[in-house]
């Protein structure tokens, strides 16, 4: 390094599964960094369609590569993590980018810290915008609540205290990596930010994020998020977190339920919007909430609609 100090090991894990369309241009958005010790594992779920193929070609580049079933993305993770050996470790997923000199730039600033954050490209087929990772934020307590946005790819940690925390929670499918960084930084608190753009998270139909129905009140995504909350209040190792875990719980729990309730489209409205604020007042310093208000509207909103349609009225 310009200081004369050796380049950090830097080992990045890709975990994939029939992702053939992206996954040579994922490899080789690592393999083209320049980045003089790099240590690179693709950890593939056994998939049918080109990936074997293409790993077979990069096969003289990728340090460790493996073609078996296994039980999804995080499993993948954390296989991937046992043959890491570097000091700084990330995974990038089969549809994403490394930023080019991404590592580079992660070499020089990340130091003593604990993790390491820049920003990152979100791009689709015709358009791009960079998202930024709130690092005042990148704590438990925010991460809990969700206020703490980040961009997976640009968060960068150090490889032995990952691995002393156990990798990734193999339970969670959605939310793996927020679940890993408020237990990360619960233990691990010094976070540095960079300005540098570092990933490119890439938006596309089959991707999680828009399969998961993220914008749903009821998604996959909120229910990882209500298992941490349960999960973390049953270690006592994060016994300062159990008031707000609590809090967590009851508040994602009324969100589920309000996205259950709005789903039930062969109930009528009215009996709906009884329910819905008959529930709201029992509880109504904690439920009479922005999104309690909005699912209402959105149910009176059906209402009219089916009415003005010729449907018929919904009650």
């Amino acid at each position: 390094m310009p200081d004369g100090s050796s380049w950090p090991r830097i080992s990045v894990v890709t975990p994939s599964y029939n992702q053939g369309a992206f996954i040579e241009e994922t490899i080789r958005s690592v393999l083209l960094q320049g980045y003089p010790n790099l240590e690179y594992i693709v950890v593939d779920g056994g998939s049918t369609d080109e990936t074997l193929d293409i790993l077979e070609k990069y096969d003289p580049w990728i340090d460790h590569w493996v073609s078996e079933p296994d039980n999804g993305q995080s499993q993948a993770i954390n296989k991937g993590l046992v043959h890491c050996t570097g000091t700084i470790f990330n995974w990038l997923n089969s549809d994403d980018l490394l930023e080019p000199g991404a590592l580079g730039a992660i070499a020089h600033s990340f130091g003593a810290h604990d993790v390491l954050a820049g920003r990152a490209r979100h791009f689709a087929e015709e358009d791009s915008w960079i998202k930024k990772t709130d690092i005042d934020q990148f704590a438990p307590e925010p991460l809990l609540r969700a206020d703490c946005q980040f961009s997976q790819e640009s968060v960068w940690l150090k490889t032995k205290q990952v691995k002393a925390l156990g990798g990734v929670d193999e339970s969670f499918h959605y939310s793996m990596d927020r679940e890993l960084y408020v237990r990360y930084t619960y233990h691990y608190p010094d976070v540095k930010g960079i300005p540098d753009i570092l990933g490119r998270f890439r938006v596309h139909d089959e991707s999680k994020s828009i399969q998961s129905g993220f914008d749903d009140l009821d998604n996959p995504f909120r229910r990882d998020y209500l298992r941490m909350a349960k999960k973390l209040q049953e270690e006592e190792a994060y016994d300062s977190l159990h008031p707000l875990c609590k809090q967590r719980e009851e508040w994602l729990e009324w969100l589920l339920y309000i996205g259950r309730l709005q789903d039930q489209e062969n109930r009528s409205v009215i009996s709906r919007l009884v329910e819905l604020f008959g529930r709201a007042l029992q509880q109504p310093r904690d439920r009479l909430s922005r999104f309690t208000l909005g699912a209402a509207r959105d149910l009176w909103q059906e209402s009219r609609s089916s009415f003005s349609c010729g449907k018929g009225t919904s009650v």
